[in-house]
């Protein structure tokens, strides 16, 4: 199951400050981001993590940042280190701290060091999951939720 991925790709690459683009165009972010379920931005040639946050802020000036029980490595702000996990296994498909009272509404990444193989990181819109499971199933969530 594939998510319906937007990709917004800059056509000039260094020269677009992306967290004043996307401060500019929230509303069109906002349109992709409620249609597919995400967006990957490409070509903009963020360098750091602190340039990373503020697009982030652009979009989400409240970024979540209450973990609760997992170990985070906090590597600016409100941006934090991947669970640690061995590179031999996957994390499986979840919802973003959905054990916990709150939780984020719209979660990033950003690769600071790409893989020298596989490394990747695979989404599944759960809308899509939600539809696919049977309508007791679904009923059942509801209940107990």
């Amino acid at each position: 199951m594939q998510p319906n991925l937007a990709e917004i790709n800059s056509e000039i690459g260094l020269n677009i400050d992306l967290a004043d683009w996307v401060s500019g165009h929230r509303v069109q972010i906002e349109s992709y981001l409620l249609h597919s379920g995400a967006i990957l931005f490409r070509g903009f040639g963020l360098q750091a993590i602190a340039e990373f946050e503020q697009v982030a802020q652009a979009i989400c000036p409240q970024l979540f940042g209450e973990y609760g029980d997992l170990p985070r490595t906090e590597v600016g702000g409100k941006v934090y280190g991947s669970t640690p996990y061995p590179a031999d296994q996957a994390i499986l498909f979840h919802n973003e701290s959905s054990h916990l009272s709150r939780y984020p509404l719209k979660i990033w990444f950003y690769c600071v060091q790409p893989a020298q193989q596989g490394g990747e990181t695979p989404i599944v819109d759960c809308r899509q999951v939600y539809q696919c499971l049977s309508p007791s199933t679904r009923e059942r969530f509801a209940k107990n939720s």
